[in-house]
C-alpha cells in the first residue's frame, strides 16, 4: 500500500501536494507501519489526514502524528485516530 497526506497551508504558504508520502505500508495492531517514508515539509499538527492507496481501494484514514522532520525516515508506525 502507498500512503499519501497533504498538510493544509495558511495566508502566505499553500497546501502543497503531497508533502507525505509512504511506500511499503501495511495495516497492524491499530496503527499504520510504513517502510519507507518520505516527508517534504514539516508540519507541528497532532494528527493529519492520510488516504491509503492499494491496487482496488482508497481509504481515507486519520493519524497521530509523530513529528518528522523533512526528509526520508525508515520504519514508521503511524497511530490510528
Amino acid at each position: 500500500m502507498i500512503l499519501t497526506a497533504r498538510l493544509r497551508g495558511w495566508r502566505g504558504n499553500p497546501a502543497s501536494s503531497a508533502p507525505i508520502v509512504g511506500l511499503g505500508c501495511e495495516e497492524a495492531d491499530g496503527g499504520v507501519w510504513c517502510e519507507l517514508v518520505y516527508v517534504a515539509r514539516g508540519t507541528r499538527a497532532k494528527t493529519i489526514r492520510a488516504n491509503l492507496i492499494d491496487d482496488s481501494q482508497r481509504r481515507r484514514v486519520r493519524l497521530r502524528w509523530p513529528g518528522l522532520e523533512p526528509g526520508l525516515h525508515e520504519g514508521v508506525t503511524f497511530e490510528q485516530v
